[in-house]
């Protein structure tokens, strides 16, 4: 949600020095008189001019990347590196272009070693008003077009909830399977926990492989 995020005095002088062109809130947003917080979701909101411009945020925030893993290198070659991503990124490319400055398409020509993607489920359901079943199918929606634009399943990790970020309960047992099976193969798998183990029969079952 921070579409107005790094629109600061440097990045506006940088994007003014590469791209000859000057911008301001009033030319990138369309915000309409008793609109609601809610307008960002819609493409309406974002003027002609806002594109160029969070195309070019998201390149800048790649070439820090850059800099930072081929510093990162030069100390120990080996060290590999993976960018996280929202689920969205994959979903719903221009929106995550727009919220979150991300795009995976040209995160391509960058020299991560992974993309790590938060397939969380529930959030996910919560978030896009999915049944359960439809949440958990989501992962696997998302971890397959995650593997082929990445070029390379084995480049993506896919990440899923073993508790409810609202209620910090433990996903029950059954659930949880449910969502680590349902991501594509090939993948990598990682899961993120809170104070208690989730049920570790589960885990030995998908990591075993």
């Amino acid at each position: 949600l921070k579409t107005g995020e790094g629109f600061s005095l440097e990045a506006i002088e940088a994007y003014l020095k590469e791209s000859g062109t000057t911008i301001s809130p009033a030319l990138l947003f369309d915000r309409q008189p008793g609109a609601g917080a809610a307008a960002i979701f819609s493409a309406g909101f974002y003027r002609e001019a806002f594109w160029p411009w969070v195309a070019w945020k998201n390149r800048a925030l790649l070439d820090l990347a850059q800099e930072l893993m081929t510093a990162a290198r030069e100390v120990r070659p080996g060290l590999r590196f993976a960018l996280n991503m929202y689920y969205e990124t994959v979903l719903n490319p221009r929106m995550a272009l727009a919220w979150y400055a991300q795009d995976l398409g040209v995160a391509r020509s960058r020299t991560f070693d992974y993309f790590s993607l938060m397939s969380y489920h529930r959030q996910i359901g919560r978030e896009l008003s999915y049944s359960p079943d439809d949440a958990i199918a989501a992962v696997g929606v998302l971890s397959r077009q995650a593997a082929a634009a990445a070029g390379n399943p084995a480049r993506v990790i896919v990440k899923v909830q073993s508790l409810d970020w609202e209620t910090h309960a433990l996903i029950p047992a059954g659930e949880f399977d449910r969502a680590l099976g349902a991501a594509a193969p090939g993948v990598s798998l990682a899961f993120v926990r809170g104070l208690d183990d989730p049920d570790l029969d589960v885990v030995r079952r998908h990591f075993s492989r």
